[in-house]
């Protein structure tokens, strides 16, 4: 699981991402043309921000009238929001209107409608929630206004209840080097199995077993891959008797031990830096990754090299010494 450099998402605090980037970057290209209108926008941030920490601090407390209040607070936060996206609307149609003087302007004109129409979604999304009850199904949510390729990770791991990032699959050779890999933007595991082993087979045609965690498990998957390959992996739930009579076999026991190295390998690349991402974008993001696989690889190369090199030299002296 690699980790994207962003906060704890709540409705409200993405919210205030979208008021604070689309008032910034509509007041810098306003000012830039001598277009009036926005010129307290700090003002109005720091009335969002004042509004915001309200909210959050009525929801720690324990008083009886706490929901209305939060109702009440709530309400007041999307008014005073739509209040402003309105005249950052007009701002914007204003400046619209004249000529662009540099590239950076374009790029602010460009993502000011992405951060209006975010502010929008969000404002709909504690509308609903907060005032009218419902439940937000998790298609509509994002994690991020500033890497909406976020996803949302539970994996019940203790003190670590939810992970905000991507996960990626790794495919590691007997040597401990990473031949390939997988990002997995709007995949499971299941899906990543069979495309990445038949790109290693392809690549490399003395591949003779495999081994895999319980999440890929797949009975189909399982099935296709036993044609080709000898395929190890925990299958889910209680062991079946096929499954016990695998663990009889000393081979399939070895490999399946074997498997646990690959704990190393993650952490491992944790530590060559893949443990948070700290580029910006999908297109940074997978980049990050691609450079630390090829930095753990290079580091697992320079190792053998100086382990090789010190037994050469200790030979050496061994054979002059006698």
């Amino acid at each position: 699981m690699v980790e994207t450099n962003v906060h704890f998402p709540s409705d409200i605090s993405l919210l205030l991402d979208c008021m604070r980037k689309s008032l910034q970057l509509t007041w810098r290209i306003s000012d830039w043309h001598n277009i009036a209108g926005l010129r307290q926008s700090n003002y109005h941030l720091r009335q969002y921000k004042s509004l915001v920490r309200k909210i959050q601090k009525l929801k720690l407390s324990n008083s009886k009238d706490r929901d209305e209040k939060l109702k009440t607070l709530h309400q007041e936060y999307i008014t005073a929001a739509e209040s402003m996206l309105s005249k950052v609307n007009e701002i914007y149609k204003l400046v619209c209107e004249t000529e662009s003087e540099s590239g950076l302007e374009s790029k602010y004109r460009a993502d000011i409608p992405y951060f209006i129409t975010e502010a929008y979604h969000h404002i709909d999304l504690i509308r609903r929630r907060v005032l009218l009850g419902e439940t937000i199904p998790h298609s509509e949510k994002i994690f991020s206004v500033f890497e909406p390729y976020t996803r949302w990770i539970s994996k019940g791991k203790a003190g670590v209840p939810v992970e905000l990032g991507l996960p990626v699959t790794v495919l590691k050779d007997h040597f401990g080097l990473i031949i390939d890999y997988e990002i997995m933007e709007h995949t499971s595991d299941v899906d990543v199995v069979l495309p990445l082993l038949k790109r290693a087979i392809e690549e490399y045609k003395n591949i003779r077993s495999c081994s895999f965690d319980k999440g890929f498990w797949s009975k189909d998957i399982i099935s296709e891959l036993r044609q080709q390959i000898q395929v190890v992996i925990r299958r889910k739930g209680n062991p079946t008797a096929e499954n016990k009579k695998q663990l009889e076999n000393k081979e399939y026991v070895k490999l399946l031990n074997h498997h646990s190295a690959v704990e190393s390998t993650i952490n491992g690349l944790e530590h060559s830096g893949l443990d948070k991402c700290p580029d910006k974008g999908i297109k940074g993001f997978k980049r990050y990754v691609g450079l630390a696989i090829l930095s753990r690889n290079l580091q697992l190369i320079g190792k053998k090299l100086r382990e090789d090199e010190i037994k050469r030299q200790t030979d050496k002296r061994y054979k002059q010494a006698s």
